[in-house]
């Protein structure tokens, strides 16, 4: 089998495995629209919503955090003592 064909089955069995598409639209204003087929199980779109908006917002938070602690550290507040920056006789 060459490659391209391999990488079409794979392909064609990913789209096969997907149950139905999700899209959210933003406005400008912050509003936002949802579509979602009719006919689409309710309680698994739920979860499946539950899910990814605590995963978007765990990652937001680690990001967040990671700045918080770049901004944090240490900084000498005079700068470096004179005698460090001088090298000692070989």
């Amino acid at each position: 089998m060459s490659e391209k064909a391999a990488k079409a089955e794979r392909k064609q069995a990913a789209e096969e495995d997907i149950l139905y598409d999700i899209t959210i639209r933003v406005r400008k204003d912050g509003g936002f629209e949802m579509i979602i087929p009719q006919g689409a199980n309710i309680p698994l779109t739920l979860d499946v919503l539950l899910r990814s908006c605590t995963k978007v917002l765990t990652t937001f938070v680690e990001a967040l955090q990671k700045q918080q602690v770049a901004k944090a550290m240490v900084q000498p507040v005079a700068g470096i003592p004179e005698g460090l920056l001088r090298r000692e006789p070989a």
